[in-house]
């Protein structure tokens, strides 16, 4: 392959006499489960696929909203209970400091107690004042605060971790003849 001459870019011209290393087809046909000519064309017709569970960790940021859900708390400046959405409330931990996403208000709470979807909250947290909110607003979580005791290696609030998995079909000996096959042409090329 040449390097033509280009002013501002490069580009290569490849002639018609040398092949190019096109290694899709190939790929299409290890994919597909019904897979009888690659193993015939690689002379591994009566090799076996298997079946391997490939699974990893893998993290989720969890949410930092939740949904009001409770009027008497919405209309008074001094209730301490409150109320979130269903399953809103495992977002919340004691010591969680949040704020309601309304326009115009400013009050933090801090949450001293967590029983499924009620919270006992501590109104007007640091130096704010109690307000009336409107029922069904959002609250911003603004911090989960660490209690006394808390262990960073056990407890991580941030994310939530689940373990995904796939199914891999495997056929070794074929994947080590397609790159034994490649790895000799590669070197034809590289010389």
């Amino acid at each position: 392959m040449a390097l033509s001459a280009a002013v501002g870019l490069a580009a290569y011209n490849i002639d018609s006499s040398v092949k190019k290393l096109d290694l899709s087809e190939e790929l299409a046909e290890i994919i597909r489960t019904d897979n009888t000519a690659l193993l015939q064309r690689v002379g591994a017709a009566g090799l076996v696929a298997s079946q391997l569970k490939h699974s990893w960790p893998e993290d989720k940021l969890n949410p930092n909203t939740a949904t009001l859900n409770d009027a008497t708390f919405a209309a008074s400046t001094t209730e301490t209970s409150c109320t979130v959405a269903t399953g809103h409330g495992r977002r919340f931990k004691v010591g969680t400091l949040f704020k309601f996403n309304e326009a115009g208000k400013s009050e933090v709470c801090r949450v001293t107690d967590v029983s499924t979807d009620t919270l006992t909250v501590e109104r007007g947290h640091g130096s704010t004042s109690g307000e009336t909110h409107t029922d069904g607003s959002t609250i911003m979580i603004i911090t989960h605060t660490k209690q006394e005791g808390w262990k960073p290696s056990e407890e991580d609030w941030s994310q939530e971790r689940s373990g995904v998995y796939n199914y891999l079909k495997v056929l070794r000996r074929i994947a080590e003849m397609l790159f034994e096959k490649y790895s000799k042409c590669w070197k034809i090329l590289k010389s």
